[in-house]
């Protein structure tokens, strides 16, 4: 049992690794959509 925990930890890390760049992905795409959106509220580009 013991000869395959390194898969299992493998897994583990592979496993949160990616719900966490999931989660971090999701928040970018959330924060980008707002800034787009308030950059559409103003007229014109704001730089």
């Amino acid at each position: 049992m013991w000869r395959s925990f390194p898969h299992l930890a493998f897994l583990f890390i592979v496993l949160f690794v990616s719900a966490f760049m999931k989660k971090s992905i999701v928040a970018q795409i959330e924060f980008i959509n707002k800034f787009e959106s308030e950059v559409v509220d103003n007229d014109g580009p704001s730089y």
